[in-house]
């Protein structure tokens, strides 16, 4: 009878990833002007009626090609530029303020520019989606 040798099994984390280095190539805090997103300029008028202070900022990065751990392209390198909505105003009851925040990203690559996405909102802490967080801005 011939027993079959089974290939050494590997117990214990997978190696690491390299982490991915973005470069900021400018944002508002180096005077760059915020791009127009929509979404954005409807949430800070909804935010405004109740009560609430808005800041937006922006940045531009520059991201380098993402590999899979078999060095399979996952991502090609790419530009990201994000607008982030920043929410405050005073709580009701209590000392403090209230806070939420709000992101868009747009992805482009050297041959086909991106579009506007929601990505993330918070809210006092908790993720909440778009909708929402339109919604608890009102809420007293």
């Amino acid at each position: 009878m011939i027993t079959p040798a089974l290939p050494e099994r590997r117990w214990g984390p997978a190696p690491a990833r390299e982490p991915v280095e973005a470069v900021v190539l400018t944002s508002s805090r180096d005077g760059a002007e915020v791009p127009v997103v929509a979404a954005a300029v409807r949430l800070i008028r909804a935010a405004w009626l109740g009560g609430w202070s808005a800041r937006q900022t922006y940045a531009h990065a520059r991201l380098p090609d993402q590999f899979y751990l078999n060095g399979n392209m996952q991502r090609p390198a790419h530009d990201l530029h994000t607008v982030a909505v920043r929410l405050k105003r005073p709580r009701v009851k209590g000392e403090g303020h209230e806070y939420a925040i709000a992101i868009w990203c747009c992805r482009s690559t050297a041959t086909e520019p991106g579009a506007w996405r929601f990505r993330t909102a918070w809210f006092s802490h908790l993720p909440v989606g778009a909708r929402e967080l339109t919604k608890r801005l009102g809420a007293p």
